[in-house]
């Protein structure tokens, strides 16, 4: 519908701004209640102008959904397992969200939470686990127009060795075929 949302943090929480002239200014900040001392990761909007905010706090991981322009927000807690959360909420055309993490237990991986109902309830599904690596983080993602999802991630082999993957999914995130590209440090 044209307009525009960013969101960001500041000492009353998160918030959300619209802006209905393509970007060139915003609305008032619109806070989400009880936000304070959270991380706001990620905004998306749906095909129906609904509003979505991915929030950590801890590892705990929240969506806040507005029907109203971001105006008011509902919440629905994802996860409590989570130590990074993707950069980028990712919905489809037909309401699926999908979201990037690696989880807070000793499962060291790229994960993908997945809703199929417009965010009431979410599944987890392994990407990749590779306890070899030690880290993954960095996580972005996107969808094209024939619903492939892509998810891009950073992973740490060592203290001078990381690769950057690129997973793809042609089948909602059933499976991925990943590629690999090595990224050696100079330092």
């Amino acid at each position: 519908r044209g307009h525009l949302y960013t969101t960001g943090i500041d000492s009353n929480g998160v918030y959300v701004r619209k802006s209905t002239n393509a970007g060139n200014s915003f609305g008032q900040k619109n806070w989400i209640p009880n936000t304070s001392f959270w991380y706001p990761a990620s905004i998306a909007v749906d095909v129906n102008d609904d509003v979505y905010v991915v929030c950590t706090y801890n590892t705990q991981v929240y969506l806040f959904k507005s029907t109203d322009s971001g105006i008011t927000f509902s919440v629905t807690q994802i996860s409590d397992n989570c130590r990074i959360i993707g950069k980028d909420l990712t919905i489809d055309n037909n309401g699926t969200i999908y979201i990037a993490y690696t989880p807070s237990n000793n499962n060291n991986g790229a994960y993908l939470l997945k809703s199929i109902n417009w965010g009431v309830s979410f599944s987890s599904i392994p990407i990749e686990t590779n306890s070899s690596i030690l880290a993954y983080y960095d996580f972005t993602g996107t969808i094209d127009n024939h619903d492939n999802i892509y998810i891009a991630w950073v992973e740490q082999i060592n203290a001078n060795h990381s690769n950057v993957s690129v997973a793809k999914s042609v089948d909602g995130g059933i499976s991925f075929k990943i590629l690999k590209i090595p990224v050696i440090s100079t330092q």
